[in-house]
């Protein structure tokens, strides 16, 4: 990798659970690591070369660890950081030690372990859980319950704390212990085991995301709070913890790191992560052992001036850096010296320091026995390193066959349930060899239903015809290796049935096809009913149909006779128009202009200036009844609209609209869009007046648009158009609130005619109501 171009990036692989069950825990790992990386690139990088993350998933499963590990090393990863379980570690450790890499651990582990291929960043058992038991026995009770995910570290750190506990004597005593498969959700019964057991405290090495569970349970269900029973964690941190800090509140938890010590170095590196991630994330001991081993590796790189494997391990011993966690140095095992803490969970997720070592405490993987003068010691050390590894496997092998139990079980339970399955149905099964002879048959029935078929051929046992069909189907599914369903019709003694039938491949173990099983299932009466019912309903839709032609016809009519009666009120209404304005003037108006001569009359033969003026008013009065007089005959039935026409009635009332209303009308007519119908033309008018008596009461404008247009297809359209305030059309279309003749019954008038209404506004936005009807036939409708 030295011999590369200075402009070419130095690979280093971060793998981690980004998925699975413990991606609660690991994942964030990956964000302490890039800041790390990052930091290294601000610096200059190393050997004068930026710094590159290559990033792979273990997906919480320990082979795809070691698949994820080779491919990054393929892809040129000078070291490896990552993992969480022992597990993991494992699988991946013999990868590091063929390629002659590094593998950089940052999480807390077993112990009996030494690998000059591995840099164990994380605590070891007597730097974390030995303090833990310690201080619990002195601080909290004598009443110990174990509680572990089933695998190395949990099995590794219980049995170390059992014998912590049962060589304190003054009665300290382990009350339960209980291991739980990765991913474990229901804790019921886990809680009321602990309940019962009454200890003083739990002893909590479970990993990953069963952890949140837990304690929401133990908290809802367990009916004691954190200070009569705590939780001490040695794999839970602030990551898993903050979430639900509600219920972790005074729980307790033993690291070599928690984001709350009062370390400069701390201070400036959660800053910095704070700054960079956001003032809501956390960070654990595990991240900042990530980030620490990033600033390792370079320090070595730089001291080696090299990457290679054995380089490193030359310069690795000795080195220190001041973090998070105080100062870390490497030790000739690999190991880490650290602090421990222990730690009370308050309600922001924090822990507030309880306990802390005197010093950095000096990894010790085999328990001391790496300092023993014995003359067995290597013997003994040998036996160590066996031990997780038989552990692991005992492990493995407990829940391979408690899952070969479980499966041996839904097998039986499948099979029970399968036959009872084919008891209680109707459905014929069988097997058939390559020959097409019978060789299992259960449920035999119909044409099958002889004592014993089994040798037998389907020549032997339906019709010629019948057989060659069966033939024909099976012999198809058998050359195609490929599952088939259909319908057979079958003649057994001149007797016609119909069966359905589902063929499938029989095969071997070793997948090579030897038959056909099927399941066969008579539907005659079925078909035969559903032929039956099909006639049946062709008849009702037949029957329906007619009466839905003459119902359509019944509806017909009866629009033609609303279309009628429309016109017909149209018309109505003009008439009572009409005669009303006969009867103002011909005998209203008569009586006021014969009563204004007389006042004129009388105004030139009396001289007393009261009866003068008294006469004056009286005429002012007449004169102003009469005008109003006309005005009103205009509007009820206009001469010249029946006369000249709509575009002429139109342009009147505008002239109209501007001396009564002070609207001023912009008409727009065209010659060829007259009506030649009479109650059209009326309602037309008649529309168009209240259209504008509304624009003038209501749009708060001075001015409108008046447009009559021809339409293609024989239509005429009158559009009212005013830049008013304007309305929701469909509140006041549904309301029926306008006055007159209002929205609502225009609409239906203009439907019965064969027209329509649309309506354009909005409020602030003006409106646009156009009458669209047709250009003939309207008196017809």
């Amino acid at each position: 990798m030295d011999a590369l171009s200075p402009h070419d990036p130095v690979y280093i692989g971060l793998l981690h659970s980004l998925t699975g069950t413990m991606a609660i825990s690991e994942a964030v790992l990956l964000d302490a690591e890039q800041m790390a990386i990052d930091e290294i690139n601000d610096q200059g990088g190393v050997l004068g070369r930026r710094v590159a993350p290559l990033v792979a998933d273990g997906a919480s499963n320990p082979a795809a660890f070691a698949e994820r590990a080779s491919e990054l090393l393929a892809a040129g990863a000078t070291s490896l950081f990552g993992c969480w379980t022992s597990a993991s570690r494992k699988a991946v450790k013999p990868v590091i030690e063929a390629a002659d890499s590094l593998l950089w651990y940052p999480v807390h582990y077993e112990g009996l372990e030494e690998s000059e291929h591995i840099v164990y960043i994380g605590a070891c058992l007597n730097q974390q859980t030995i303090p833990a038991i310690e201080w619990a026995l002195a601080h909290v009770g004598q009443r110990v319950y174990l509680l572990g995910t089933d695998h190395v570290f949990s099995r590794t750190a219980s049995r170390l704390a059992r014998a912590l506990v049962e060589g304190a004597g003054n009665g300290a005593t382990v009350t339960g212990e209980r291991y739980l498969p990765f991913g474990k959700q229901d804790f019921a019964a886990v809680v009321t085991a602990i309940r019962d057991s009454q200890p003083d405290l739990v002893f909590n090495t479970m990993n990953g995301d069963c952890n949140p569970a837990f304690y929401h349970q133990y908290h809802a269900m367990g009916g004691i709070s954190a200070s009569e029973l705590p939780i001490l964690s040695v794999s839970v941190s602030e990551s898993e913890l903050y979430p639900i800090r509600d219920v972790a509140a005074g729980h307790l938890a033993c690291w070599n790191y928690f984001q709350s010590l009062d370390i400069p170095a701390n201070h400036e590196f959660v800053r910095r992560f704070r700054a960079r991630y956001g003032p809501d994330r956390v960070c654990s001991a595990p991240m900042a052992m990530a980030y620490c081993a990033v600033h390792l590796w370079r320090q070595a790189v730089l001291a080696a001036n090299g990457l290679g494997a054995a380089e490193l391990r030359a310069t690795l011993v000795g080195q220190s850096f001041l973090g998070p966690a105080g100062a870390i140095t490497v030790e000739p095992n690999h190991h880490v010296t650290t602090h421990a803490y222990v730690g009370r969970c308050g309600g922001d997720g924090q822990f507030a320091v309880e306990w802390r070592s005197s010093g950095p405490i000096t990894p010790l993987p085999w328990l001391g026995m790496e300092s023993s003068r014995l003359p067995y010691a290597a013997l003994v050390r040998e036996a160590m390193a066996s031990y997780p590894d038989v552990l692991d496997y005992a492990t493995r092998l407990e829940q391979g066959m408690a899952e070969r139990q479980l499966t041996a079980e839904a097998l039986r339970q499948s099979d029970e349930k399968f036959r009872l399955a084919l008891r209680s149905s109707p459905v014929m099964v069988s097997h058939q060899d390559r020959d097409l002879r019978y060789t299992w048959v259960h449920n035999a029935s119909g044409p099958f239903g002889r004592a014993d078929i089994v040798g037998l051929r389907d020549a032997d046992l339906v019709a010629p015809e019948s057989a060659a069909l069966l033939d024909q189907v099976k012999r198809r599914v058998m050359d195609r290796g490929e599952g088939e369903r259909t319908e057979v019709p079958l003649t057994v003694n001149g007797r016609s049935s119909v069966w359905d039938l589902t063929s499938e491949p029989l095969r071997d173990v070793h997948g090579a096809v030897i038959g056909v099983t099927c399941a066969s299932l008579d539907v005659t009466i079925s078909r035969r009913f559903e032929e039956s019912l099909r006639d049946r309903l062709e008849a009702q839709v037949r029957e329906q149909t007619s009466r839905l032609v003459e119902s359509n016809a019944a509806l017909e009519e009866r629009a033609q006779q609303l279309r009628g009666l429309a016109s017909d009120l149209t018309l109505a209404e003009d008439r009572q128009r009409r005669v009303l304005r006969g009867v103002l003037h011909d005998h209203v108006q008569q009586l006021l202009v014969g009563a204004l001569m007389h006042t004129d009359a009388l105004l030139r033969q009396t001289s007393p200036d009261m009866v003068r003026d008294s006469a004056r008013r009286v005429r002012e009065i007449i004169t102003e009844a009469v005008n109003s007089t006309r005005s009103l005959t205009w509007g009820l039935s206009p001469p010249i609209l029946y006369q000249l026409g709509l575009g002429a009635a139109l342009s009147e009332l505008g002239q109209r609209s501007l001396e009564q209303y002070g609207l001023a009308i912009s008409l727009d007519t065209d010659p060829l869009a007259e009506p030649d119908s009479e109650p059209l033309l009326v309602l037309l008018f008649r529309s168009v007046q209240e259209l504008l008596l509304n624009v003038a009461k209501h749009a708060q404008v001075s001015s409108a648009a008046v447009r009559l247009s021809r339409l293609a297809g024989d239509e005429i359209q009158i559009e009212v158009a005013d830049a008013g305030v304007g309305f929701e059309p469909e509140s006041s279309v549904t309301s029926g609130r306008a006055a007159g003749i209002g929205l609502v019954s225009l609409r239906e008038r203009l439907d019965h005619l064969g027209g329509r209404l649309e309506i354009s506004s909005s409020p602030g936005s003006g409106t646009s109501v156009r009458l669209i009807a047709p250009l003939t036939g309207g008196g017809q409708l």
